[in-house]
């Protein structure tokens, strides 16, 4: 006669907490709300951060005629700021805008202020404000996935390289690199 097999120790489940506990479901309902809250964290102060900077800009200025020409041919919306810093950004979650310093304006010559305004415009027309807030936001939430941060530095960078991309098309890549170095 054949041996038969024994059952009694395969696929039967094994309580760590007891079969009736509240510790795995208090685990989880922690774990979850812990990823809320930093993701929350993380939005509310890219928002107030955000507010305070562009409050700190003061208001706009006329904008000459040299930089509405060039805006005016990209289609871009851009908001000329008087200040001894030398930027230019894209902000607004909503409705993007460029912002540049006339510190800036007044470094760049046509083609290369032509390249900074495309590379500004293609954040704005993509909402990359957005999309970089939301990177943050989920980077953070999963603060517990080492990849989650890696890959939301990888999206920033290929918004910047996106970017780049439109900059060299609308100007050149001499125009686009004279700017860089010049800033």
């Amino acid at each position: 006669a054949s041996p038969r097999p024994s059952t009694s120790s395969c696929g039967e489940s094994v309580a760590i907490f007891g079969y009736n506990s509240w510790v795995p479901g208090a685990l989880i309902l922690a774990f979850v709300s812990t990823s809320l809250l930093a993701g929350l964290w993380t939005l509310l102060s890219q928002i107030i951060g955000t507010r305070r900077a562009l409050h700190q800009l003061g208001r706009p200025i006329a904008r000459p005629q040299r930089l509405m020409d060039v805006a005016d041919a990209l289609g871009v919306d851009v908001v000329l700021i008087d200040d001894p810093r030398c930027f230019c950004c894209c902000a607004g979650v909503l409705h993007p805008h460029v912002i540049i310093s006339t510190e800036m304006l007044s470094r760049l010559d046509h083609e290369e202020l032509t390249a900074v305004l495309a590379h500004e415009r293609a954040h704005a027309i993509r909402r990359d404000p957005a999309r970089a807030a939301a990177v943050r936001v989920a980077s953070r939430a999963l603060f517990y996935l080492p990849l989650a941060s890696h890959l939301a530095d990888k999206a920033l960078v290929a918004s910047e390289l996106g970017a780049d991309s439109s900059a060299t098309r609308a100007a050149g890549q001499d125009a686009l690199v004279g700017a860089l170095l010049k800033v």
